[in-house]
């Protein structure tokens, strides 16, 4: 999934909690739950593939800089659409609403980590993040994919939307 489903998914869940600790904590668990659904991701640049998984990197370089400037955009893009939910329901707390996005990202950005520092909790982590994704061969090719993504983006902010007008 990309980090902008991860971020609106995981905002929502995170904001009709009621509690920080528990909106941090569903976006976490957002992100895994969306991962193992077969889905599209865009491919990076600077990714070394290899034959088992936890052995893949990404390899500093001009690559991944154009990598990071796509990431940042589809971060931003998240973090866009959740300031609109929350502005959308203004009796939430914003900050309910951006525990759960940042939950719902940080399993991927934990994965750079891991691919610098391979070790410990760090292994265990990218470990299960393997594990629970969906297998490559489920995975959508780029227009399947990403209008199911988008469909759930839009049901999400549509749920919002329902939502705000109680």
């Amino acid at each position: 999934m990309t980090l902008t489903t991860h971020a609106v998914v995981g905002g929502f869940l995170g904001a009709l909690t009621g509690n920080p600790y528990y909106s941090f904590t569903i976006g976490v668990m957002s992100h895994f739950g969306l991962d193992s659904i077969p889905h599209w991701d865009y491919s990076l640049f600077s990714k070394k593939e290899a034959d088992d998984p936890l052995n893949e990197d990404l390899v500093l370089g001009n690559s991944f800089i154009k990598d990071l400037f796509r990431i940042g955009a589809d971060f931003l893009l998240g973090m866009f659409l959740v300031t609109l939910m929350a502005f959308l329901l203004p009796e939430i707390s914003t900050k309910l609403f951006f525990l759960g996005a940042i939950g719902a990202v940080l399993p991927d950005f934990l994965q750079f980590v891991y691919f610098k520092m391979r070790r410990g909790p760090m292994r265990i982590l990218q470990t299960f993040h393997i594990w629970i994704h969906a297998p490559k061969h489920t995975e959508l090719d780029f227009q399947p994919g990403f209008y199911y993504q988008l469909v759930i983006v839009l049901v999400t902010i549509c749920l919002v939307c329902v939502l705000s007008l109680y």
